[in-house]
């Protein structure tokens, strides 16, 4: 139970805080590429610098930011093989958008905003918990960001 609830919170987190910093960073696009979505969460701290892709946590925010074929080509380096784009779209879609299964960047910005009434049910969750891993582990380790693919 534990589990699910930060699950949740995270992913929630992951709406919020990165589709903000990548807005302010390099502007809005359709979709955003690996290393664009791995600088965001460095930023938040969700990972420590030098230290990402290799845990299967933040292949949520990979499908929540990139397009499906820049997904595919982070997963195609064995990054996690048990990770798929439409159930964990459909897991997202669920836990914050409930259950709007064709949510876009835009829809993730306008969650983040401090006006939207779906991020007003979860205004408090953006300030706690920083670092912390779906499976109450500690945080991510291993791997690398490479700039291929993505974007619009």
């Amino acid at each position: 139970m534990l589990r699910a609830y930060l699950k949740k919170r995270k992913l929630r987190r992951y709406a919020k805080l990165l589709s903000l910093e990548l807005k302010q960073t390099v502007g809005y696009r359709k979709h955003y590429t690996q290393a664009q979505v791995d600088d965001a969460l460095h930023k938040h701290h969700f990972v420590k610098k030098g230290a990402l892709s290799d845990s299967h946590d933040h292949c949520y925010a990979y499908a929540m930011y990139c397009s499906p074929q820049e997904f595919e080509r982070i997963h195609a380096h064995g990054m996690c093989e048990t990770c798929h784009y439409r159930d964990m779209r459909m897991e997202i879609a669920e836990t914050v958008f409930e259950n709007n299964q064709d949510f876009t960047t835009s829809t993730l910005t306008s969650y983040a905003s401090p006006s939207s009434s779906y991020s007003s049910s979860y205004s408090s969750s953006s300030s706690i918990g920083r670092g912390d891993s779906f499976w109450a582990g500690s945080d991510s380790d291993g791997g690398g960001s490479d700039g291929g693919g993505g974007g619009d």
